[in-house]
């Protein structure tokens, strides 16, 4: 920054010795052009007078010579016949006669040998200063007929013809000067008018500049130095126009900015200040030019405060680095009231690049800091109201479902008692109402937590194809009293083995398929799973729940993810429902990273969408190619009348290398099979439908065992769930095996690994018994002992009794210090703990438990919460307590059971097992038992 105390002296104004020097310039160029022309101009016209004195000279001597030949020409034709005869007198006299001649100085005649026979020549002539240029000799020769005799040689005097010529030249040269002269006096006048005028026009306008009047017109009249300045003028007109408009809009622009503007030297005082600061710190603007900025600034505090002075490091910080941006500052108003500034500054550079000082622009903030004050302080309540919201939504959670569960489960428990006709009927309206009211309430409360932004979602392990088949079971026994067709198809690149929110999945699919069963009356309820996209780490899987159903008009499409909405209002009243599910499945699925949506034609069906992220686990690549290897080449019949079951089937086989047929009915299924051993290739499995139109899968399995050519094919019976059928009878007809539907990849795989490899070996060798299917966890049930921690004695009675049905051993204990002393007297191999009891909670029971120093026997027992409070956090908190899973209140008998067997010793899988005709009722029933999701089965009315 230059130093001003030591200023360097400014250099001399050269201007007016360059103005002097341009215009000199502009004389010297201006002369030498006219020169240039003027001398243009004489130089052509003395080239054309010249020219035309050549011309004039040549025509004298042109006229002259020709004088000269014609004289020669006739004195060769007289004297040629006296030259013939020798006659030299008669040659002397007439050579006498030509020499008298004015332009005649001399003759000969000679010979035809050249040799000179007469030769005459003027008296007294003397060549003149010209020499020999002053006579011209002309010869001609002399001619008998053709003959050559001689030559005639006539010298002529030239002096008349160069007088004549010179006098020619005088004039020209006379002409030539006086023509110069007028030209020299034409192209003066020119010049000068061509000068001056222009001269005189850009002088007006320069005037009329100089008065400010810069709309005037500047003349360009040339392209020489003259139109050069003229130019010069109009671009310098133009800038001092476009500088004092510029100026004036500058001027304009500053005073109106409702921001402050101060322009600050480098010594730190004030050089410039907008109307708007003066308005603001209420002083004059020459109360503020020239005075220190530290006069109006100030630092504020973070209560608003202002303190030490920070205009010099406003200054500084500016200077050091070119620029500063929305720094806060306080400014100081003349009456001494403060305001909070956001302060935008940057340097000023003089015409040499030197620094001169700085702008600061800065804004008045002070409604800003009130608003955000008022901004905190309304963030503050919502928070606490927001905590005060979900406190009581916790709250009814626990006081909702704690009743809940004991009419639901008390409801089951009668359910499952000895009862009359009329009070089974009652009993089952209880439940049903109960339900009803159960999902109505959980509904709000999930609709609740999400607009509360409670809402929480999980990342665990977990197997994608046993949930979604694992529901399927409740979803076949909706659409069996519906008479329904329900089918679900899981793609079997699908990766089982997952990472996600389970529970979040199986709520959105419980509502998709709640509501294709609602709106379906005949035809078919189906699910597809299927790869979206995926990439090494994440999979995006989609779900697609379609229906036979009402469908839903396009103008209701729009809203139907709108809360508290349905398609059709009267669908209320029709079909019940708050109109929450759908709203509540969007908001699930995007916060699992996907999105819902649904196609849908009026009167023929819908089809509702959703995709979710998951991680992926690693896969057993290794046992899933040994799987497809065992089924490779195998040919297989599908019977069933449902055209998407036997699409499902077929996709299944083909996935483990099958060579697979399908049939619509019984007598398409027998003619395929008769066709398929005529052609030596008989089908080796046939999968049948038990219920079809016309002949069932009963009959079609009698009628191919009756045929001798048919009776090897082994026979798999597709049953659905909650049908009554009796294994034996299948057994005697010859069925091998019997799966349920909805058929589970898993489950329909076993099976025919199953009954391919127990086929008898010869005829005699004894037919084994129908295969049946069972968890092998059931097996190891009974040897299972779990603690219940309970307070409510109600809810003690529905769980046992849970537990009971499910085959495990359970004890009840009121409180968690309970817990511990039975932890620490006997062995148990699960806790199911009540998180909310008296004397001490399941979190400080589970934490003691999970104590090292503490004198319960097994530290690591699987502990599993059981609460009522179902808001978000709740799951977390009993993780973190040291619990390993959560069921929800009111429980329900599947939940339990999957969630037990996850953590039980040795958790079950499906596994094939014999049984013989006597038993194998009861093993299905069993089996069917586990399938019942949301009410435990009755062991005569829901089993077989």
């Amino acid at each position: 920054m230059k130093d001003k105390s030591d200023p360097k002296p400014e250099p001399a104004d050269t201007r007016p010795q360059q103005m002097a020097g341009e215009k000199y310039g502009l004389g010297i160029g201006l002369g030498t052009k006219f020169i240039g022309l003027l001398g243009l101009l004489v130089c052509s016209v003395l080239a054309l007078w010249f020219s035309f004195a050549e011309e004039q000279e040549k025509g004298i001597k042109g006229k002259h010579l020709a004088k000269n030949r014609e004289t020669t020409k006739i004195a060769a034709q007289i004297s040629s016949d006296f030259l013939h005869v020798n006659d030299f007198a008669k040659l002397e006299a007439i050579g006498t006669r030509l020499v008298n001649l004015p332009s005649v100085v001399g003759i000969r005649y000679l010979d035809f040998k050249g040799e000179i026979v007469v030769d005459i020549q003027r008296q007294g002539y003397a060549k003149g200063e010209h020499g020999q240029s002053d006579t011209r000799s002309l010869v001609e020769p002399m001619l008998v007929g053709t003959t050559d005799i001689g030559e005639l040689r006539i010298e002529f005097d030239r002096t008349p013809e160069i007088a004549e010529v010179r006098a020619a030249r005088v004039r020209t040269l006379t002409y030539i000067g006086l023509l110069t002269v007028g030209i020299v006096l034409l192209s003066v006048l020119f010049f000068r008018n061509w000068i001056s005028r222009p001269l005189g026009k850009l002088l007006r306008a320069v005037r009329q500049v100089a008065t400010g009047d810069f709309d005037v017109a500047v003349p360009v009249m040339s392209d020489d130095e003259v139109g050069e300045l003229a130019r010069g003028v109009e671009i310098m007109t133009g800038t001092l126009r476009e500088t004092t408009v510029s100026k004036a809009y500058v001027e304009n622009i500053i005073g109106s900015m409702l921001d402050t503007l101060i322009v600050v030297g480098s010594d730190g005082a004030i050089g410039m200040v907008n109307s708007a600061t003066c308005r603001l710190l209420e002083y004059g603007r020459e109360e503020l030019v020239g005075k220190p900025l530290d006069m109006i600034t100030g630092e504020i505090g973070e209560e608003g405060s202002v303190g030490a002075s920070v205009s010099e490091t406003i200054l500084e910080r500016v200077l050091r680095e070119g620029a500063i941006a929305n720094d806060e500052v306080a400014y100081r108003a003349k009456s001494g009231k403060l305001f909070p500034m956001l302060v935008s500054g940057a340097v000023m550079k003089d015409g040499k690049g030197d620094v001169s000082g700085i702008v600061a622009i800065a804004k008045d903030i002070s409604e800003r800091r009130r608003a955000e004050q008022e901004m905190k302080k309304t963030k503050e309540e919502a928070e606490a109201a927001n905590l005060a919201k979900g406190e009581f939504l916790a709250n009814m959670s626990h006081e909702i479902r704690t009743p809940m569960n004991g009419v639901i489960g008390m409801t089951d428990l009668l359910l499952h008692t000895a009862l009359t006709p009329e009070q089974r009927e009652h009993a089952e309206a209880i439940e049903a109402s109960a339900n009803a009211l159960l999902a109505i309430i959980n509904d709000i409360l999930d609709f609740s937590k999400i607009e509360a932004g409670m809402l929480d979602v999980e990342w665990t392990d977990f197997d994608l194809r046993m949930m979604v088949e694992g529901m399927s079971d409740i979803f076949a026994l909706q659409a069996r009293e519906k008479n329904l067709e329900y089918v679900c198809m899981i793609d079997p690149e699908v990766q089982s083995l997952v990472r996600g929110d389970q529970g979040r999945l199986r709520q959105i699919i419980v509502n998709l398929v709640g509501n294709a069963m609602k709106f379906t009356s005949e035809g078919e309820v189906t699910i597809r799973v299927a790869i979206d996209h995926e990439d090494n780490d994440q999979v995006t899987v989609r779900f697609e729940i379609a229906d036979t159903g009402v469908g839903i008009p396009e103008d209701r499409r729009d809203i139907l993810f709108n809360a508290f909405t349905q398609a059709d209002m009267s669908t209320t009243r029709r079909f019940g429902g708050t109109g929450l599910g759908l709203s509540i499945s969007k908001r699930l699925a995007e916060a699992m990273g996907g999105d819902i949506g649904v196609e849908s034609i009026e009167g023929q069906g819908s089809m509702f969408w959703f995709t979710a992220v998951l991680g992926k686990q690693p896969l057993e690549v290794e046992s899933t190619e040994e799987a497809v290897q065992d089924m490779s080449g195998e040919r297989i019949l599908v019977v069933d009348d449902s055209a998407t079951s036997r699409q499902w089937l077929t996709v299944l086989l083909g996935s483990w290398n099958c060579r697979h047929d399908e049939a619509p009915n019984a007598q398409v299924a027998l003619s395929r099979l008769k066709s398929a051993v005529a052609e030596d290739d008989p089908f080796r499995i046939a999968i049948l439908d038990m219920q079809m139109p016309g002949m069932g899968g009963e009959g079609l399995g009698t009628r191919i065992k009756a045929d001798p050519a048919l009776r090897d094919t082994v026979l798999v019976m597709m049953t659905s769930v909650g049908s009554c059928r009796d294994t034996h009878r299948l057994e005697e007809i010859g069925f091998s095996a019997s799966v349920k539907k909805p058929i589970k990849q898993s489950a329909l795989y076993d099976c025919l690994v199953m009954v391919r490899s127990r086929q008898p070996r010869s005829l005699t060798e004894p037919r084994k018994g129908i295969i049946a299917r069972y968890s092998v966890a059931e097996s190891k049930r009974g040897r299972i002992r779990i603690l219940l921690a309970e307070d409510s004695v109600v809810n003690q009675k529905i769980a046992l009794g849970l537990l009971k049905k499910l085959g495990f051993r359970a004890v009840a204990v009121a409180n968690g210090l309970e817990a511990i002393k039975a932890l620490e007297s006997s062995p148990y191999d699960l806790v199911l703990m009540d998180c909310q009891m008296p004397k001490m909670d399941g979190y400080e029971a589970t934490r003691i438990i999970r104590n090292p120093e503490s004198a319960v026997r097994n530290h690591d027992i699987p502990i599993i919460a059981i609460t009522a409070a179902a808001m978000q956090g709740d799951r977390e908190r009993c993780i973190q307590a040291g619990m390993n899973d959560y069921i929800a209140k009111p429980v329900k008998l599947q939940i339990v059971a999957e969630t037990i067997e996850k953590w039980i010793p040795g958790p079950g899988e499906w596994q094939p097992h014999e049984a013989t005709a006597q038993g194998a009722a009861a093993e299905e029933a069993a089996f069917d038992r586990s399938g019942l999701l949301d009410r435990p089965p009755d062991d005569e009315e829901h089993a077989a």
